[in-house]
């Protein structure tokens, strides 16, 4: 007989893992059912940890990338004309993301 030893995660690490995926798009309740923590420590992290100071245009953009780098990743005989096309939408988009982002930061 097997014995299987699971790893538990420090609570550092899974607070770790909680903000990478809630900066990364997905929602508290989707980050809390993945995770298997509750919703209400979750959103307490997420409060004392300066999550929400994370803005909207930086999330887009990190979501973005992820994408863009996801698709460029595939064997290139792969890469069909919807994929390369959705390759110069998401680069369009970046640039567009960043310009933004770039002025925010010089009006702030």
């Amino acid at each position: 007989m097997t014995t299987q030893t699971h790893k538990v995660k420090t609570p550092s690490a899974l607070k770790a893992d909680a903000r990478k995926l809630f900066l990364s798009g997905f929602s508290p309740a989707e980050v809390a059912e993945q995770l298997n923590v509750n919703i209400n420590t979750l959103y307490t992290w997420r409060r004392r940890g300066g999550w929400e100071n994370y803005s909207g245009n930086e999330r887009a953009y990190d979501a973005t990338l992820r994408a863009y780098l996801r698709l460029i990743e595939q064997p290139p005989e792969s890469l069909t004309p919807r994929i390369l096309n959705l390759l110069e939408r998401y680069a369009g988009l970046l640039a567009t993301l960043a310009a933004t982002g770039d002025r925010r930061k010089e009006s702030a």
